[in-house]
């Protein structure tokens, strides 16, 4: 591996590091989820302060060049991210098909059966009642004087 690349790899790595330490500080990052990322960037970090270890796993899987086992590795730990937070995607969709359906329930038993559905409620700032439709006479007679 070129020093160049290990220089690159340390510094995206530092940079990233700085991100998501940012964003635990400002709690837009769960403590579980910047867990994964500071173990993925220690293996990156350690692949380019240690290239020996790169060229180790690329002679052991019969890779020839390093390099390409280090990004099959960083491709690898991506898409098992990616498939965990899918697995969490569709966790959290179908907890609120529960919740929505939970909702529905209860409001159509609180109604009771037969009572009419109460009519939606505008939003915030908006109103309520739809502007009045003027008649042909009536739009010809505003504003001007005859």
């Amino acid at each position: 591996m070129t020093s160049v690349l290990r220089l690159i790899m340390l510094v995206a790595a530092l940079l990233t590091a700085g991100g998501v330490l940012a964003g635990i500080r400002s709690a837009r990052m769960r403590m579980k989820h910047a867990l994964y990322w500071m173990l993925f960037l220690l293996v990156i970090i350690a692949f380019a302060v240690f290239p020996q270890l790169a060229y180790w796993g690329a002679g052991l899987m019969g890779i020839q060049t390093p390099f390409v086992f280090v990004f099959l590795t960083i491709i690898a730990l991506l898409v098992l991210k990616l498939f965990r937070q899918t697995q969490q995607i569709a966790e959290l969709e179908s907890r609120l098909d529960g919740l929505a359906e939970n909702i529905a329930i209860e409001e159509f038993e609180r109604r009771g059966q037969g009572a009419p559905a109460p009519a939606p409620r505008p939003a915030a700032g908006h109103d309520p009642a739809p502007a009045p439709v003027l008649a042909p006479s009536d739009r010809g007679s505003r504003g001007r004087t005859s």
